[in-house]
């Protein structure tokens, strides 16, 4: 709504009031500057929002109210009032010094708004930028003996020893060494340059018939003639490659079955994807 909008609003209240009582004069007159104050925050509360506005609109809806009030019903209640041009460039005067705070609130609130964006912006390109999580690519050519997870910064690939070696030996069967070079070929093309742990598993069943002392010797042993064929077969760097020997002390499945014998009975080969050396 415009200034002469406003004003003529104004007036209308004003003449209104002549001819009531000076109660009600008073309140005709703080109605139509209450009226005129609220078309002007109706006006911004559409483009700053509705709490800002909201409350801005009630304070200038109570002062035009006490300014007009204020000239038909004062402290002496008496006399007749007279909307003379006096007093309707007092309002008009009032509320142009009103319709400037709300134009520096809207200037406020833009600004505001504009800082949020830039905020909101910042977080969605750091969002954007954090590292996606790993996934669990199985590539074509690599057997279902096996398994492929991910977790963390490290894929793993786990395969049974059943696949790598004889009971009791840790020398690669064909079968083993097949099963290394579908391994090693997807290493190679996904995770060039990453740390690379060999793990070496076995069951709690002791060593009867094997010139190995203990499982863990076992495993260790494995461990190192997986390394060794992914070196000298693949070309890997040796100082890219750490060997672990860890017996039968990380079970994945239960000792007192042949099922469960059978999965910790495995070589885990775990790519470290976010650590180029060790």
């Amino acid at each position: 709504m415009s200034r002469q909008s406003l004003t003529a609003v104004l007036v209308v209240g004003l003449v209104v009031a002549f001819g009531c009582t000076t109660v009600q004069k008073g309140t005709a007159a703080g109605g139509a500057g209450g009226a005129a104050a609220g078309a002007t925050v109706g006006h911004y509360v559409a483009s700053v929002g509705s709490g800002p506005g909201a409350l801005a609109g009630l304070g200038l809806g109570a002062a035009a109210g006490a300014i007009a009030a204020d000239r038909y019903y004062g402290p002496e209640q008496t006399g007749e009032a007279v909307a003379d041009e006096e007093t309707i460039n007092e309002l008009t005067r009032q509320l142009n010094a009103r319709d400037t705070k709300m134009v520096e609130l809207e200037s406020a609130i833009e600004r505001e708004k504009a800082q949020q964006k830039a905020l909101l912006q910042a977080y969605e390109k750091a969002r954007s930028e954090q590292p996606k999580p790993l996934q669990a690519n199985v590539p074509a050519g690599v057997p279902s003996s096996i398994e492929v997870t991910a977790q963390g910064d490290a894929v793993t690939f786990t395969i049974l020893s059943e696949v790598l070696f004889a009971s009791g030996k840790a020398d690669l069967s064909r079968e083993g060494k097949a099963a290394l070079d579908a391994a090693a070929r997807s290493i190679r093309a996904q995770y060039p340059a990453a740390a690379i742990e060999v793990k070496g598993h076995t069951d709690n069943v002791p060593i009867r018939y094997s010139g190995y002392k203990s499982n863990w010797d076992l495993s260790v042993a494995r461990a190192l003639s997986v390394v060794r064929y992914m070196t000298q077969a693949h070309g890997f760097d040796p100082s890219r490659f750490k060997t672990t020997g860890c017996g039968e002390t990380r079970p994945v499945a239960s000792n007192k079955t042949e099922a469960g014998r059978r999965k910790n009975r495995r070589a885990e080969i775990v790519v470290w994807v976010n650590k180029p050396s060790w």
